[in-house]
């Protein structure tokens, strides 16, 4: 049971990547906050206190990223029962934001799964490259297409290859095209994942501010503070169990931007998310304490 367990408790943070626009409120989660990033107000420049401002000019250049993200597990209760998962992807991304429509294209190139003794060596490999397509609405991302050089998948949890796109959507936003020192804004997503063939439904709400500037192994970079909610519920079977999952997370991430065209230099973040797990009729509780470090690539 308990392999069972924290194979879907880690499958929810680490795994999750099917994610396609939901419409409406799934029951039990909270109403994201708008389709659309809401930002402060530029200042005047021409006042004494204007503060700097940057102008993001974008370009539709695909750039190459490492992300690295580990994630250790403990069972709360008297087992006190832990494990670990560390998921490694390589992949690039383009942004193309010329036209009304902001657009995306990439593909994974490398996913790879180190998994602990509790979980196994379950999880299963991908045919790489995969490439995918999408596009923003609002500020919510919509896969459109993910093929491989010989296979398109379906968009379903049945298909193990959708599990490589968490880490984009995980590292992809959309940052303002002016940005002032100081500025806030706050974004929202609805979206369902998968772990293994269960769909949860997720609500992710974002909050960003400009921190500052630095010089970042010599490219003038901003830096970004962004912090995360999360909230996500489940219901299904996997083999001959019903299973209810509900989850809340916070994060912290930092993310380093070049300052002329706004695309990611590297992020960091950190996690903790609290899961309770129903199956059989037995609750079961799990911390999940994640690091991620994503950098681009020369």
């Amino acid at each position: 049971m308990l392999k069972h367990s924290l194979t879907v408790a880690i499958a929810i943070y680490c795994m999750t990547g099917c994610a396609s626009s939901s419409q409406g409120t799934t029951k039990g989660l909270p109403e994201p906050v708008s389709s659309s990033p809401v930002f402060s107000e530029p200042p005047t420049r021409n006042t004494p206190t204007s503060r700097a401002t940057w102008r993001i000019n974008p370009v539709a250049e695909a750039e190459k990223y490492s992300s690295v993200l580990t994630t250790q597990i403990q069972q709360t209760g008297n087992s006190g029962k832990q494990d670990s998962l560390t998921v490694t992807t390589l992949y690039s991304v383009s942004i193309d934001r010329a036209t009304d429509v902001t657009s995306l294209t990439g593909k994974i190139e490398a996913f790879t799964v180190q998994a602990g003794e509790q979980i196994g060596s379950s999880a299963s490999e991908i045919q790489s490259p995969v490439f995918f397509s999408g596009k923003f609405t609002g500020q919510e991302l919509e896969l459109e297409s993910l093929t491989s050089t010989n296979h398109t998948y379906s968009l379903t949890c049945d298909d193990v290859s959708l599990t490589s796109l968490a880490t984009v959507y995980r590292n992809t936003f959309i940052s303002p095209l002016e940005i002032f020192s100081g500025q806030t804004w706050q974004d929202s997503t609805s979206y369902t994942v998968c772990s293994g063939s269960l769909p949860l439904s997720v609500v992710s709400i974002r909050n960003y501010r400009l921190a500052g500037e630095t010089i970042l192994d010599g490219i003038p970079a901003l830096i970004i503070s962004q912090n995360e909610k999360t909230f996500s519920r489940g219901e299904g079977s996997q083999g001959q169990h019903k299973i209810l999952v509900e989850a809340r997370g916070t994060t912290t991430r930092r993310l380093y931007l070049y300052r002329n065209s706004g695309i990611l230099l590297s992020s960091s973040a950190d996690s903790k998310t609290m899961l309770s797990i129903r199956t059989s009729g037995r609750v079961e509780n799990f911390v999940e304490i994640s690091k991620e470090n994503t950098t681009r690539q020369k």
